[in-house]
């Protein structure tokens, strides 16, 4: 069940009825309902990935009870824990490039046996990394451990958040999922904003860029260097429009239930240092890695040279979450030396924070940090290091400066209409992330705005994802880029 299809929303609009038109005196019911449709819809995608979804639940619930009764081996409870959740992710994730990249191939017979069992479930990476999260925070005495198994398994399992984020610390989520909800029409109403703003960055912006962006690439070896470079840079818009617009979507399908999930983005690319902007970009991730890993390592608390070797540490292991392949081990890799090196520079050579320079110099900041982003994101975007590397020696040494007048840049997918239709939907996208960056909330613009203007705000949203969204034969409404992390 794709959440861009008619199906997503009947069988949303189905639930929250239910869930809204429950008598007062049996609102208790509602964390079941909430539960029962989080499987129903998690079941529809795989029956096997359910299974999986239950197995990791079970052994981080109990490894945290165990945790608390025998608060001597919390450790040895812990471990467990990690070793079994995280071990299953690696099983079912990483399991071909294991065999093939490291072992030659070896396990060919055993691999075409178990093909059923070891396809990725959906959103396993996010909800491991949830569970692992609850898992830690027990063990640290942050909360004691949920004693009942419905709670926790609803926290895992909330279907707005199960597929692609963000990833949910259990006392923050947990305690929304638990009490009841009446309805509230303006949280409903930004709900439906939001998810209006989502589906038009997914389908209006991210997946024409895609169209441009897998023509270029069908032909990489023989495009010249400017081509290549603005696929490059459709494709980070394609990236955040896409990631960023499926967050929205299920925060405002959240939302239609009176339930938060934690914002994801924070205007990423008007970062004026690296370290900035993955303080803003996939924040629940950044923060993970940050709470349950860098700082376990020592953090910045042992030297530079420490702090450096963790920095590589934690973005060796991040390329290493987002696929199994030697590019995204060299994009985290790419991003960890990036980060060091800016490190150096601002604090030994300038002996400044990046934004204690000259706020005249802030959109010059910017745009070496877009840059060197975009830099690490070819190697990120391309299926071979060989394929990267081609790439960005086509975009140095052989530029076509001349197809940005003499018509090449139509002759892949996107004719002229179709590419202006893109650049002002990418406008859009720009204006509104400036206005958000400044604290003009446009949802709350929008709310001060008379019933009428809203509401031609609004249907002209609607018509514009009905009108200029990318359908068609070849359209896969479920092909989320995050979704294969």
């Amino acid at each position: 069940m794709s959440i861009c299809s008619i199906k997503f929303l009947l069988f949303t609009g189905a639930v929250l009825l239910v869930y809204y038109l429950l008598p007062a005196r049996v609102k208790r019911l509602q964390p079941y309902i909430l539960l029962s449709a989080s499987l129903v819809f998690y079941w529809t995608l795989s029956a096997w990935a359910s299974a999986y979804l239950l197995l990791a639940a079970m052994i981080t619930y109990g490894a945290a009870l165990l945790m608390a009764r025998r608060p001597q081996k919390r450790r040895l409870w812990l471990t467990v824990d990690l070793l079994a959740v995280l071990g299953l992710l690696i099983v079912l994730k990483y399991h071909a490039f294991i065999n093939y990249s490291v072992l030659g191939g070896r396990l060919s017979a055993l691999e075409s046996g178990a093909a059923r069992f070891l396809l990725l479930p959906a959103g396993i990476s996010f909800y491991t990394l949830s569970a692992a999260g609850y898992a830690i925070d027990v063990y640290r005495g942050k909360y004691p451990p949920e004693k009942s198994f419905f709670r926790f398994l609803l926290f895992v399992a909330w279907f707005p958040h199960i597929l692609q984020g963000p990833i949910a610390r259990f006392h923050q989520l947990s305690p929304q999922l638990s009490q009841p909800h009446s309805f509230d029409w303006d949280a409903f109403n930004m709900g439906l904003q939001r998810m209006l703003w989502g589906y038009l960055k997914k389908l209006v912006i991210a997946d024409r860029a895609a169209v441009f962006v897998r023509g270029v690439s069908a032909h990489s070896a023989v495009t010249g260097g400017t081509v290549l470079f603005i696929a490059s840079l459709l494709y980070t818009v394609q990236l955040y429009a896409d990631f960023s617009g499926c967050v929205d979507i299920l925060c405002g399908v959240s939302e239609l239930f009176g339930i938060r999930l934690s914002d994801n983005f924070r205007q990423p690319f008007f970062s004026r240092s690296l370290g900035e902007l993955w303080r803003r970009w996939h924040i629940s991730l950044s923060s993970w890695f940050r709470d349950y890993l860098y700082i376990p390592l020592g953090g910045n608390r042992r030297g530079r040279l420490r702090r450096y070797a963790n920095t590589l540490i934690v973005f060796l292991v991040s390329g290493f979450w987002h696929g199994a392949g030697w590019n995204y081990l060299a994009w985290g890799a790419i991003n960890g030396v990036w980060l060091v090196l800016e490190d150096w520079f601002y604090r030994v050579k300038l002996r400044k924070r990046p934004e204690e320079i000259s706020p005249h110099l802030a959109w010059l900041q910017m745009l070496v940090t877009f840059l060197l982003w975009v830099f690490a994101i070819i190697v990120f975007m391309n299926d071979s290091l060989r394929t990267a590397l081609k790439v960005l020696r086509n975009i140095l040494l052989r530029p076509n400066l001349w197809a940005l007048g003499d018509g090449t840049l139509f002759r892949y997918g996107l004719g002229a209409p179709e590419m202006t239709l893109l650049l002002l939907f990418v406008a859009l996208l720009i204006g509104v992330d400036v206005l958000n960056s400044r604290g003009i909330s446009v949802r709350g613009l929008l709310a001060e705005q008379p019933l009428p203007v809203r509401w031609v705000v609004l249907l002209l949203g609607v018509l514009a994802v009905f009108l200029f969204g990318v359908y068609g034969l070849d359209f896969d409404a479920g092909s989320f880029i995050y979704m294969g992390f």
